[in-house]
């Protein structure tokens, strides 16, 4: 067993993995909790990540390259 602590996360780097192809074969994600899932429990429950979540893939589209 393999255990890491995390100190930061810069979830801009999300963007650089997706420029490099990373997940082509398939997406390896399931079970993981999503950005918006992290900034909700930051903010005790007070980001709405599911809204944020949700508007990633518009938000990519417009502001990934």
């Amino acid at each position: 067993m393999v255990i890491i602590k995390i100190a930061e996360i810069y979830s801009q780097c999300a963007r650089a993995v997706m420029r490099a192809g990373l997940w082509i074969d398939g997406d390896l994600s399931e079970g993981l909790p999503t950005v918006g899932d992290m900034l909700k429990e930051m903010t005790s429950g007070e980001f709405d990540g599911a809204t944020y979540d949700k508007g990633w893939a518009a938000r990519a589209k417009e502001t990934l390259w």
